[in-house]
This record gives C-alpha cells, sequence and structure tokens, in this order.
C-alpha cells in the first residue's frame, strides 16, 4: 500500500504539473491574441497608451516652461513680448491637465497656485509691488483705461512703468498684476 501510495502521488504530482504549465500557456497566448492590434480591446489599449504618453509629453512642456512666443497687440499700442517661461511669473503650477474629444480638438488646461485675472483679453497673476522685479512686463489702469508696461522701480509710494508711450508713475492700486499671456486679434 506504501508503494501505491507514493506512485499514485507521483502521477498526481506530474498531472498537477502538467496542468499548471498547460493552464499558464493558455493564458499567456489568450492575452497575446486579446491585446493584438485586431481586436477591439488592442486598439483600445493602444489608443489608451498614445493618450498617456500625449499627456506625459504636455506635463514635460508644462514642467519645462514652454509656452508660445508670439507678437501681440494691445489697444493703441504695439506690445512685443516673449513669453517662453512660466517660472518667470514666479508662481507654481499646481496642476496640468489634457483632453483630447475630438481629433484635432484638444485641451490643455494649467491651474496656476495664485489669481489669475483678465481683461480685455489680457491675462495677468495678481502680485503686489514687493513681488514684482525690474523688468517684468505688467498690466495696470490709468483714468479706468487699460495699460502695459515694464515695470521699473518703486520710489515715493508710485510705481514707475516703462509704457510704450513714456514712463508712467502710478499708485499700488492702479496695478493690476504681472502678464502672462495677450490675446491677439489680427
Amino acid at each position: 500500500m506504501n508503494k501505491k501510495e507514493k506512485m499514485l502521488n507521483y502521477f498526481l504530482s506530474i498531472g498537477f504539473i502538467l496542468f499548471l504549465t498547460l493552464f499558464l500557456s493558455l493564458i499567456v497566448l489568450m492575452s497575446r491574441v486579446v491585446l493584438s492590434d485586431v481586436t477591439p480591446i488592442g486598439a483600445h489599449v493602444q489608443s489608451t497608451q498614445s493618450l498617456l504618453e500625449d499627456i506625459e509629453q504636455v506635463q514635460k512642456a508644462a514642467t519645462f516652461n514652454i509656452a508660445d512666443n508670439s507678437n501681440s497687440t494691445l489697444s493703441r499700442a504695439r506690445v512685443t513680448e516673449r513669453y517662453s517661461s512660466f517660472n518667470e511669473l514666479d508662481v507654481e503650477i499646481s496642476q496640468v491637465s489634457y483632453f483630447n474629444s475630438k481629433k484635432d480638438n484638444s485641451v490643455i488646461s494649467l491651474t496656476f497656485k495664485g489669481n489669475v485675472g483678465e481683461e480685455d483679453g489680457v491675462y495677468y497673476l495678481e502680485k503686489t509691488v514687493s513681488q514684482l522685479v525690474k523688468g517684468d512686463f505688467v498690466a495696470f489702469r490709468v483714468n479706468g483705461i487699460l495699460k502695459t508696461g515694464k515695470y521699473l522701480i518703486f520710489n515715493n509710494d508710485l510705481i514707475h512703468i516703462s509704457s510704450s508711450d513714456d514712463i508712467v508713475k502710478i499708485n499700488e492700486n492702479q496695478l493690476l498684476g504681472k502678464i502672462f499671456y495677450i490675446i491677439t486679434n489680427e
């Protein structure tokens, strides 16, 4: 009886190993067939993978602060500025979102840590005078009119800004913030 039990255990062990090998081989074969490009599941997996790669590229672009360099106009004055880096705004990007609803129709969304304002197609981050650095491109109001210029200095409670016309002196409450984008209507 002892020999019969050993033989039975031996054949059951070999049978179990063969069954396990066949089962794993079948799973590998099925996964290759299901995930191939021919099946809808495989096509979905590939489109998801390409979407994830696109999102990764967008995140890299936001991380490395690559922005569109363009010429822009505002009311009467012609303003030429290059916006090459969001780091120049001294603000952190807290979130990047990417959405592709249809072919050739994508949306990229950046969420800043700070307040963003918009007037007449001029987008700016609300900043105080102490947060500005000489040469920053800023938006301000003079007699209710939106103007832009470069921040020069803060002296005698007045902010000195070089605009296209001349050097303008404004109060702190007239300063809107640091510009990061202007919509052009050319």
